[in-house]
């Protein structure tokens, strides 16, 4: 059995390295776009009620004014959960499933992000690094961490 080996070319090696990495670069931005596509889509605001759908509004253009950049609205930037206990589900709108692709920390920083509550007619917004919905006794408790001393 007779093999038919090329001697070793440095330079052989560093053109296939080359073309690796640019494959592998074309790869990770065709997902990227068809990430960021669809996340852009993936929640309609014209479901949302109006006082909603204004702060969605607002983070777009907040978003626009920055560089120009590109929105995304993602699924998980709405829930559904009932607030206050009478046993229909209010809206919470999450400012951690926003993105701008011209501002990484546009809606969230170090102190956390904003959620939006809507029980009735009355928003009420507050900075967080997290909240539930817990039950204490007869009522419903809305628990948030907070990164104040």
């Amino acid at each position: 059995m007779q093999l038919d080996a090329k001697p070793f070319n440095e330079h052989d090696e560093e053109e296939r390295s080359i073309r690796i990495v640019k494959i592998i670069n074309r790869i990770a931005m065709a997902v990227m776009i068809c990430l960021f596509a669809s996340s852009s889509q993936a929640q309609d605001i014209s479901t949302l009620p109006k006082p909603l759908a204004e702060r969605v509004e607002a983070a777009q253009k907040a978003c626009a004014d920055f560089d120009n950049g590109q929105f995304a609205f993602e699924w998980g930037a709405v829930s559904r959960i009932d607030l206050d206990g009478d046993q229909r589900p209010d809206w919470v709108l999450n400012d951690s499933a926003f993105a701008c692709s011209s501002a990484a920390s546009l809606y969230c920083g170090t102190g956390g992000c904003e959620s939006h509550f809507l029980v009735g007619d009355t928003v009420t917004s507050l900075l967080h690094q997290g909240w539930d919905v817990v039950t204490f006794g007869r009522n419903r408790v809305r628990h948030c961490q907070s990164n104040w001393a």
